[in-house]
C-alpha cells in the first residue's frame, strides 16, 4: 500500500514563497525611495561610511529572512500534507476492508438470526478462511497506522516548539505592522508595513489549515473503525480487536495532530481563536 502527495505541491509552495520574498524586497526598495530618511532603515541610524553598508545588509537580509521561513512554515505545511494524506489513505483502506468483509459475510455466511459470534482466545482456528484474510489485512493496515503515528510523534518532538514560536511571531508581527498603517491611514507612506502585514495575513489561513488537516484525517479514523465495527456486528460478527482499536483511538485522537509544544493541537478552530485574539490586540493598541 502506497500513497503519494501531489508532486507539484512542493513547487507551488516554494514558488509562492519566492514571489512573496521578491515582492517584499520590492516594497522595501519602493519605500526607501519615497522615505529615504525613515528610521525603518538601519543605514539612517549610523554615520557614513557604515550607512551604505547597513542599507545593503538590510535589503540582502530580506531574502535570507524569507529563506529562513521555509523551515517553520513551508516545510511544516508540506510535512502536514504528506501525513494527512497517509491518514486519509489508511482510513480509505480500513473502510474498504470493513465493506468487503461485511459483503463477504452476507454472501457466503449462513444467517445468524441475530446471534452475535465472538472469536476470542483458543477459538481462532474456527474462523473461516476469508475472516482470517480480512483480519490479516486489518492488522497490516493498523501496523502502518502505528508507523505514521510514530512519524508524527517524532515530527512534533523536533518541531513543536517552532510551531508555537511561529504562531507567537505571527501575532506580534501582524499587530506591529498594521498599527502604523491604521493610525496614520497613509497607505503609500506605509506601504512597506502594509505589504508585509498582508503577507502574514495571507499565510495565516494556509499555515493553520495546512497543519490542521493532520488532525482532521487522524480523528476521522475513529469514525471509520466505529462504523466498520457496527457494520460487522450487524452481520453477526463481533471482533474484540476492534474494541481495542476504538479504545486506543478514543485515548489518543483528542490531541492527534501537529502540536504547538504540547500547549495545543492545531485544529481548524485554532485559526478562529487566533483571529479573534489578533483582532482584540489590534483594537486595544489602536485605543491606547
Amino acid at each position: 500500500m502506497t500513497c503519494r502527495a501531489k508532486s507539484h505541491l512542493s513547487l507551488i509552495v516554494l514558488g509562492a514563497y519566492v514571489v512573496m520574498a521578491v515582492a517584499s524586497l520590492g516594497l522595501l526598495t519602493y519605500q526607501y525611495f519615497h522615505q529615504s530618511n525613515s528610521s525603518v532603515y538601519y543605514g539612517n541610524l549610523v554615520e557614513a561610511p557604515w550607512s551604505l553598508v547597513l542599507h545593503v545588509v538590510q535589503h540582502a537580509t530580506v531574502l535570507l529572512t524569507w529563506a529562513g521561513l521555509l523551515v517553520p512554515e513551508a516545510f511544516l505545511i508540506l510535512a502536514a500534507h504528506h501525513l494527512s494524506l497517509y491518514y486519509k489513505t489508511l482510513n480509505a483502506a480500513l473502510d474498504d476492508i470493513f465493506y468487503k468483509w461485511a459483503q463477504d459475510r452476507s454472501q457466503h455466511s449462513a444467517p445468524s438470526y441475530g446471534l452475535k459470534i465472538k472469536y476470542i482466545g483458543t477459538e481462532q482456528h474456527q474462523r473461516p478462511e476469508s475472516h482470517q484474510c480480512h483480519l490479516k489485512k486489518l492488522r497490516e493496515v493498523w501496523s502502518l497506522y502505528d508507523e505514521v503515528d510514530e512519524v508524527l510523534a517524532h515530527l512534533n518532538k523536533v518541531f513543536s516548539p517552532l510551531v508555537l514560536m511561529n504562531f507567537a511571531a505571527y501575532t506580534v508581527m501582524i499587530c506591529t505592522l498594521l498599527i502604523p498603517v491604521l493610525k496614520t491611514r497613509k497607505i503609500l507612506a506605509s506601504i512597506g508595513f502594509l505589504g508585509n502585514a498582508l503577507f502574514y495575513l495571507v499565510r495565516t489561513p494556509v499555515l493553520f489549515l495546512g497543519q490542521a488537516c493532520v488532525h482532521d484525517q487522524a480523528s476521522s479514523t475513529k469514525v471509520v473503525v466505529s462504523r466498520g465495527h457496527e457494520r460487522l456486528a450487524m452481520s453477526g460478527l463481533y471482533l474484540t480487536e476492534l474494541e481495542a482499536f476504538i479504545a486506543r483511538l478514543s485515548a489518543s485522537t483528542s490531541g492527534q495532530g501537529i502540536s504547538a509544544w504540547g500547549f495545543f493541537c492545531v485544529k481548524r478552530g485554532t485559526m478562529l481563536t487566533f483571529i479573534s485574539m489578533l483582532a482584540s490586540y489590534v483594537v486595544v493598541m489602536l485605543e491606547s
